[in-house]
């Protein structure tokens, strides 16, 4: 799934470094959505329909106040 973000990143953009980071950044954004919103009796399936479902949801917002690059 990631590399498909990457890609739809990459496709949109003309940096394709800068299209990489953001498809990253998303997923890792979505999987922490992912992971908050879990039961704990849940497994793995669970977890990737909620990824799925955090990738299908996110807003720009979420991404700028939760997505973390380090250089």
């Amino acid at each position: 799934m990631c590399s498909s973000l990457v890609g739809t990143f990459c496709g949109a953009m003309r940096d394709s470094f800068t299209g990489a980071a953001a498809g990253i950044v998303l997923m890792g954004v979505a999987g922490e959505i992912a992971r908050e919103a879990l039961h704990p009796d849940e497994g793995t399936g669970s977890y990737r329909s909620r990824i799925i479902d955090a990738v299908s949801r996110i807003s720009p917002e979420t991404i700028l106040a939760r997505g973390r690059i380090f250089s």
